[in-house]
């Protein structure tokens, strides 16, 4: 378009001052509330952790969690556990697993824990003593302290169940292997 000016007319261009400056502030703000409109943190939404120390992290992380867990919640009842029943009544129409009495027993073959990934902690020494505290007076339970890291409390028990086993198993050998060697010091002695 071409326009034409009147006599005295001079053309200005608008260059916008100060839209530069405060860009990063209108950013900043449109997330954060973006941010509590889906119920998480700003430090969760945007991983700028420039302006928060040990405890908001770890209390922001603490409330991000609990909508996580709930998510988490909601997804394994509406989708998974629907899934996991129906690939187990194919597997078994299919006759790819053998069940006997599958369709009078469906609640106990299909009977299941989903165990949702784990979070790990700012500082790990210290929720290590906060679990152990918790445990020994009683207040928190190993089953729901493993869970938090995404494991399960029986595989937890079994492996160290396991390792204390061979634990014991390489002192014996230890103090056998100990014993030959004092005993042949001792036949060097006498001679």
């Amino acid at each position: 378009m071409i326009g034409e000016l009147n006599p005295g007319d001079d053309v200005q261009t608008v260059i916008p001052a100060g839209q530069a400056s405060n860009t990063r502030e209108f950013i900043t703000t449109l997330v954060r509330l973006a941010s509590a409109g889906i119920g998480l943190s700003y430090e969760a939404v945007s991983r700028d952790l420039s302006q928060v120390n040990y405890s908001s992290a770890r209390q922001g992380l603490i409330e991000d969690r609990k909508l996580y867990r709930k998510l988490q919640k909601m997804l394994i009842k509406k989708v998974l556990t629907p899934i996991y029943q129906e690939f187990l009544d194919v597997m078994h129409l299919t006759g790819q697993l053998d069940f006997p009495d599958y369709f009078k027993n469906r609640k106990e073959y299909g009977t299941h824990v989903w165990i949702p990934p784990g979070y790990n902690w700012i500082d790990p020494g210290k929720e290590a003593n906060a679990n152990k505290t918790a445990l020994e007076s009683n207040q928190d339970t190993l089953a729901r302290i493993c869970a938090e890291r995404g494991e399960d409390w029986r595989d937890v028990l079994k492996q160290r169940a396991a390792e204390r086993k061979y634990e014991k198993e390489l002192l014996k050998e230890d103090e056998g292997e100990g014993q030959s060697e004092d005993a042949d010091d001792l036949d060097e002695d006498e001679n």
